[in-house]
């Protein structure tokens, strides 16, 4: 199975992607996405092996990201943590720091969100973020979602070495459908900017 956008392919991960995870592991995704620190050879190739079986067990869809052009592996993006019974969801996502401000982002978690939505039947989806993860912070608003809380201290991040707060955000279907087009529209105008910049 896989996904489609305009620039986009989003597939199921194999382990030969841990490489390309490992060398883009930069200090910025490791505080603000708690990814191990310090890592280890091999760390990404675990992670890899735990969305495949997820995966097949129905209970994470994380998507590997590649520009539909060169192939070229630039994040990840998907749903963890499925609860059929209840129908909710955790989103997450991660793009490499040479491919950030060009809307990659918002392209994958728009088809993300549909698949949970449409084909997964999710009610509700969720996300947490660590409240020094300014950008994933308007993200998360700019896609629609509520914020239900702050945790504190909630998280260990071991980059910081200390306990972060995470804010917890959540919308339903009827809140994602109705934010969509305006989303759509954004993106299309960014794209169309980015690809006619001087």
């Amino acid at each position: 199975m896989k996904l489609e956008t305009q620039r986009l392919i989003l597939r199921k991960p194999r382990i030969s992607d841990g490489v390309i995870f490992e060398e883009n592991n930069d200090l910025i995704a490791i505080k603000d996405f708690f990814m191990p620190y310090p890592s280890k050879k091999g760390d990404f190739n675990g992670l890899m092996k735990q969305c495949i079986e997820e995966w097949d067990k129905k209970k994470r869809y994380w998507f590997v990201l590649q520009i539909k052009n060169t192939k070229e592996i630039i994040g990840l993006c998907g749903v963890k943590n499925i609860n059929n019974y209840n129908k909710t969801g955790y989103l997450s996502s991660w793009i490499f720091k040479k491919y950030r401000n060009k809307e990659f982002a918002t392209e994958a978690k728009i088809a993300v969100n549909n698949f949970c939505f449409n084909e997964l039947r999710l009610r509700k989806l969720k996300s947490e973020v660590a409240t020094f993860n300014k950008r994933s912070l308007g993200l998360q608003k700019r896609f629609g979602m509520k914020i239900e809380g702050t945790a504190k201290k909630e998280n260990y991040n071991p980059y910081l070495k200390k306990y972060a707060d995470m804010v917890w955000f959540a919308f339903f279907k009827e809140d994602w459908k109705k934010n969509l087009p305006k989303l759509k529209k954004h993106l299309q105008e960014k794209i169309w900017n980015l690809e006619n910049k001087k």
